[in-house]
């Protein structure tokens, strides 16, 4: 039962944002570079950063919150949601890893999410998996060429 684990803090290396309890001066400190992710993996982010300053992440396993997965996105697993997963994800792996951005280790990752992304999209959207795939594509090249940020493409949605 959740009584039994009220009031325990568990530690985690990272943790989703739906729901987070962070002291304003420090959310202040850790948020600098949130716009350049846009959507997905700032919770990552900001989790690495915080962990790079000293601070902890934990949380209350007592709990309980309700959250619309992908609500501002119109839904989940939209061509949008691929785009930013794969872009973003590119770009957390680069700052924290410490990777260039045209590393051979970055591309062979552009490479993998391409390949891995095309098998799952053909078996999940056999008709549609085209516009799935050209939203995985667009992530890897904007990663590619730095372009972060809100998606500037008006044909993914």
């Amino acid at each position: 039962p959740a009584s039994a684990t009220w009031g325990t803090l568990v530690p985690r290396d990272h943790m989703t944002r739906c729901l987070f309890f962070v002291p304003a001066s420090i959310f202040n400190e850790l948020c600098l570079r949130e716009e350049r992710l846009f959507m997905y993996f700032e919770d990552l982010d900001f989790c690495l950063r915080a962990r790079r300053a000293g601070y902890k992440c934990v949380y209350e396993p007592g709990s309980v919150i309700r959250h619309r997965v992908s609500r501002s996105m119109g839904g989940a697993y939209r061509p949008l949601y691929y785009y930013y997963q794969t872009r973003n994800l590119l770009e957390v792996y680069s700052v924290h890893l410490g990777s260039a951005r045209l590393s051979l280790s970055a591309v062979r990752l552009c490479w993998h999410l391409v390949v891995h992304q095309s098998y799952i999209m053909f078996r999940a959207h056999r008709f549609h998996a085209g516009r799935y795939l050209t939203a995985i594509w667009a992530g890897c090249a904007d990663y590619l060429s730095g372009r972060l940020g809100s998606c500037r493409h008006g044909w993914i949605r």
